[in-house]
């Protein structure tokens, strides 16, 4: 995307699996724009772990969208910080912190939500991005945020959020999710439709089996991550019978360890 605005989001994902969710409740959420291009990297701040980035359209740069963003961040530390304080006061008196009847808060997900206004009083409920986005499922607390020389959040997942835009626009790294076309990648497909109406702009598989031809089919199993290789995004695939190819990545739940 020439002229693109690359904004990372580091959430601590610990799977692609959860890397991949989060993605597309932000892009529904945020009502992220069809030329999105939004992947998963794995980065090391601190740790081995998942985050995330979206070229977004030149047209996407307004603050207020920004903000948007931002947001995102502001909310889940409150919902932290809220967390927090219900358990340390729920050991004060030997409550189960994510028990009983809180005022002025609610659960999502073993989490207390809400409770607190800016001055750290009971009532406010944190925004419906919070509630979302599921607390305990797939974020465990802050994000960090980075757009060029932008960045929020804690340090370490700040710079996780600016690997993760570093290796976007440098377009040699970077699995993508959701990118021009992909909602046609359903079913079996002919590579016609892989190459022609969608961003994947080639089709690569293991040395030694015929490359595809345009005429061959993918199944797709619903699950097509292309990565970028060389500035292309790039789909590893592998024959499965005849001239029927398919994705080489499975559609299950992959832990970083694992890789």
């Amino acid at each position: 995307m020439t002229g693109s605005l690359i904004v990372g989001v580091d959430a601590g994902c610990a799977s692609l699996h959860d890397a991949d969710l989060l993605i597309h409740r932000l892009v529904e959420l945020l009502d992220l724009p069809g030329d999105t291009v939004a992947c998963t990297h794995l980065v090391d701040a601190h740790r081995v772990h998942v985050a995330l980035s979206f070229a977004l359209p030149p047209t996407w740069r307004e603050p207020g969208s920004w903000r948007r963003v931002a947001h995102l961040a502001g909310e889940l530390a409150i919902v932290e910080l809220a967390a927090a304080r219900r358990a340390a006061a729920a050991a004060l008196v030997g409550a189960d912190p994510v028990g009983g009847h809180p005022i002025g808060g609610h659960l999502v997900a073993g989490h207390l939500v809400g409770g607190l206004d800016s001055a750290g009083a009971p009532g406010a409920v944190a925004g419906p991005m919070v509630e979302f986005l599921g607390i305990g499922a797939l974020v465990s607390g802050p994000v960090g945020l980075a757009c060029g020389a932008e960045r929020i959040g804690p340090p370490e997942l700040a710079d996780g959020a600016a690997q993760a835009v570093a290796d976007h626009a440098g377009r040699q790294g970077g699995r993508a999710v959701v990118y021009p076309g992909v909602g046609r990648l359903r079913g079996t497909v002919l590579v016609e439709t892989v190459l022609g109406q969608t961003a994947v702009g080639r089709v690569v598989v293991p040395t030694g089996q015929a490359e595809p031809r345009r005429s061959d089919l993918l199944r797709t199993r619903n699950h097509v991550r292309p990565v970028w290789r060389d500035g292309v995004l790039t789909l590893v695939a592998a024959a499965e019978r005849g001239r029927v190819f398919t994705p080489s990545e499975v559609p299950h739940p992959t832990p970083v360890g694992g890789r």
